[in-house]
């Protein structure tokens, strides 16, 4: 794959509150925190990194990282792809959570692949429990229907981008791997199977 066409984009955008207000990117799991981890596996196939946030100051001491916050801010997850969408050098981002500690690299290879192979449309991965928007991958050309969702809802939902922009929906078969790889972790108790 191509490292110049696809950049990596974390959401810390979250306020945390079922975790207390802590940023949830700093959560240790086997001596690593969820961002060391995830960077270790994003490496591996994006050239550019960036994280959006609302509090960058938190993450300067990271020199891997381009660090933006919301250009539209208070709008939940979508603006976080606006603002990504509107920093990212390449043709399409790989958006996902950052409380999301089991990223898998078969997972991303094929979802690069698809997009790859049909290009300027949205990828969402799918599994038994439903479509997975923050672990997909958002062309730039979405960008203008990602805009004018932010200013015409007031909760604008990344669901609703996909009835604005071509969409592409890739079903996840192996229920086991979908379970950990799109564990996000909201409360101590989605820690508990994961080793800290």
């Amino acid at each position: 794959m191509d490292k110049q066409s696809v950049s990596a984009v974390i959401l810390a955008g979250g306020k945390a509150t079922r975790f207390g207000g802590r940023p949830k990117s700093f959560i240790q799991i086997d001596g690593l925190t969820i961002l060391e981890r995830n960077l270790r596996v994003l490496k591996d196939f994006f050239e550019e990194i960036i994280l959006i946030t609302n509090t960058p100051e938190i993450y300067d001491y990271e020199p891997d990282l381009k660090v933006y916050p919301d250009i539209i801010p208070d709008k939940g997850p979508l603006s976080g792809i606006h603002s990504a969408l509107s920093h990212i050098t390449t043709d399409a981002a790989f958006v996902f959570a950052c409380d999301m500690p089991n990223l898998d690299r078969t997972i991303i290879a094929n979802q690069l692949d698809g997009y790859l192979r049909k290009p300027c449309r949205i990828h969402i991965p799918v599994t038994g429990r439903g479509q997975e928007p923050l672990h997909g991958i958002y062309p730039v050309e979405a960008l203008g229907d990602v805009e004018r969702i932010l200013k015409q809802y007031q909760n604008p939902r990344i669901r609703i981008l996909f009835s604005h922009f071509p969409t592409l929906f890739r079903r996840v078969d192996n229920i086991a791997l979908a379970k950990h790889v799109f564990l996000n972790v909201n409360t101590n108790e989605d820690l508990r199977p994961l080793t800290i």
